[in-house]
C-alpha cells in the first residue's frame, strides 16, 4: 500500500493524563484548527475563513491544508496568543491532496480509521469489537493502532457489522490514515 502525504492539521492536543482536560477514548486526542473556536478574534476568524475557502470546502470533509506557508501563518498567530498547538500530518491511500512542502517528521502517532478530521470510527467504536482485544489488538495512548494491519482488521469487522444490518454510525467514508507530528520547514 502506498500512502500519499495529503496535508497538515494544526491541532491542540488533548492530554489524557491531564486532570484539566477530560479525555475519554471515545473522543479524539486532538482538537483540529482551534482558532476557529475564537469567534471574537478577527485574525483567528480570517485565518479560519482562508482555510475554509481554499481547502476545507473542496475535499469531502477533510479539513487538511497542504500549504506550509499558511500553516506557518497559523502557527505564528497561535504562538502570539500563547495557544499551544502541534502540526499533524495526515497520510492516506487517497492521492487527492498532495503536500510537496518540506517538513520534518517528529513522531508517528499511529494509524486510524476516520470519517473526517476530528472524527475517528476507531476511537468511537473500538470497544464494540471485543474480538480485537482478545487477539491482543490494542489502542495506543492516542487511541490509534501502531500498525496498518490492525486498522484493516478493524475495518473488516466494521464492514461486516454494517452488512449484518447493525445500525452504526456510517455517514462518512472510512478513511485509513497514518497520523504523525511534524515540524513544517
Amino acid at each position: 500500500m502506498k500512502f500519499y502525504v495529503n496535508g497538515f492539521v494544526v491541532a491542540k492536543m488533548n492530554n489524557k493524563d491531564s486532570p484539566d482536560i477530560p479525555w475519554p477514548l471515545s473522543e479524539s486526542f486532538y482538537i483540529p484548527w482551534p482558532l476557529g473556536d475564537l469567534t471574537d478574534d478577527k485574525i483567528a476568524q480570517e485565518l479560519t475563513k482562508l482555510a475554509d475557502d481554499d481547502w476545507f470546502s473542496k475535499y469531502h470533509m477533510q479539513e487538511i491544508a497542504p500549504d506550509s506557508t499558511y500553516i506557518k501563518l497559523y502557527l505564528d498567530y497561535c504562538s502570539k496568543i500563547k495557544l499551544d498547538v502541534n502540526v499533524l500530518l495526515f497520510e492516506s491511500l487517497d492521492d487527492t491532496i498532495i503536500v510537496d512542502d518540506k517538513f520534518e517528521l517528529c513522531e508517528v502517532l499511529g494509524y486510524d480509521c476516520m470519517g473526517y478530521v476530528g472524527f475517528s470510527y476507531l476511537q468511537t467504536e473500538y470497544y464494540q469489537y471485543p474480538e480485537m482485544h482478545k487477539k491482543g489488538i490494542l489502542q495506543n495512548k492516542y487511541g490509534l493502532f501502531d500498525n496498518i494491519e490492525d486498522v484493516l482488521y478493524f475495518i473488516k469487522l466494521r464492514q461486516q457489522t454494517i452488512a449484518d444490518g447493525v445500525n452504526i454510525e456510517s455517514c462518512w467514508e472510512e478513511i485509513l490514515v497514518r497520523i504523525s507530528v511534524v515540524n513544517v520547514l
